[in-house]
């Protein structure tokens, strides 16, 4: 995990950097899911001073068809931060190749007696935040998006032991003091382990079934909203 996110809109970017920082045009969600593919808002490791989309699963440079690509990219949409240095698919891209990918919150399941309930976990003011990822590109004649990237995962904080509580784990994310650190590559692979803590300091609330409902469009502000428990369900 994460498989969901919520992503920010440009003018919601905006409020994070300077006006040096060049925001593309990139789609927001309320909701969209790993396995779409989608273009998520990313800053690079060689490109600090721009916001653009990249699609959410990473195609390594050793992909020779674009079957492989296809395949690969549902293989890379997370990274275990423990492997990420030595893990084949991703040990090249550790070193050099790090971005901050912009989300307004995510989404994970919490497995109780009555099944399981949907949470959306966000930073209490509301505001934008970066989780950690790494990013590569490959270019074929036939394939139109040249930049994929992986969300780096870590060991869950308190919040989310009590939310993934099946998988004990939550995505790498960076306080802002951090960012420029992360993508600074002269930086020496035990520095960046050293980034790649689980974080205290998010808060989240249970929401409805409808994102998990494949006949309905979860793309909307409702699929954030909070609802009342049984409390029986309660952590």
């Amino acid at each position: 995990m994460p498989f969901d996110i919520a992503t920010p809109s440009a003018p919601e970017l905006k409020t994070l950097f300077s006006s040096n920082v060049r925001i593309h045009d990139i789609p927001s969600y309320f909701h969209v899911n790993a396995y779409n593919h989608p273009d998520i808002p990313v800053m690079t490791s060689a490109n600090p001073d721009e916001v653009k989309g990249v699609m959410w699963g990473l195609v390594p440079h050793s992909a020779r068809s674009v079957g492989e690509a296809l395949s690969t990219r549902k293989k890379t949409l997370n990274a275990a931060a423990e492997t990420l240095f030595s893990a084949e698919l991703f040990r090249n891209y550790a070193p050099h190749n790090r971005c901050l990918i912009f989300v307004n919150g995510f989404f994970e399941w919490r497995k109780g007696e009555n099944g399981k309930t949907p949470y959306y976990i966000y930073s209490p003011d509301h505001k934008p935040f970066a989780l950690g990822g790494v990013y590569a590109s490959w270019d074929h004649p036939d394939w139109a998006r040249p930049y994929g990237c992986s969300i780096i995962t870590t060991e869950a904080d308190r919040l989310m032991t009590e939310i993934n509580n099946t998988k004990f784990r939550m995505p790498l994310v960076l306080p802002q003091d951090k960012w420029s650190q992360w993508l600074d590559t002269s930086q020496h692979p035990e520095q960046i382990m050293e980034l790649m803590l689980p974080f205290e300091g998010l808060t989240a609330h249970p929401i409805s079934s409808i994102i998990s409902d494949r006949e309905m469009d979860s793309n909307v502000p409702e699929v954030q909203q909070e609802i009342i428990l049984p409390p029986d369900d309660w952590f």
